[in-house]
């Protein structure tokens, strides 16, 4: 049976060190203090990290992170400044 073109990328990609399950995100501008991150694979059991990533961005500016099916919401201070932030998430085989 042939393993799908996807599975089998993502397979190989694993086996040399690769994590594809990895993006940034851009976190909304003030009032707001939330920002939805739409995402593949995300589920209620996943972890995510992130990583402050622009020179505005501080690892601070995050309070909560609410993962759901594909999706994730993070919960963050208010700014009028743009900050982006890196995140990678794994999910439980469990």
């Amino acid at each position: 049976m042939p393993i799908d073109p996807e599975t089998k990328r993502s397979l190989d990609d694993l086996a040399q060190g690769k994590i594809t399950a990895a993006g940034e995100f851009n976190l909304a501008a003030s009032p707001a203090i939330s920002t939805v991150v739409t995402r593949r694979g995300v589920s209620t059991g996943c972890v995510i990290l992130t990583q402050a990533m622009s020179a505005n961005a501080s690892n601070a500016d995050i309070v909560r992170i609410v993962p759901g099916k594909n999706v994730f919401t993070v919960h963050h201070t208010a700014s009028v400044n743009p900050r982006t932030h890196r995140y990678v998430f794994f999910t439980d085989a469990g």
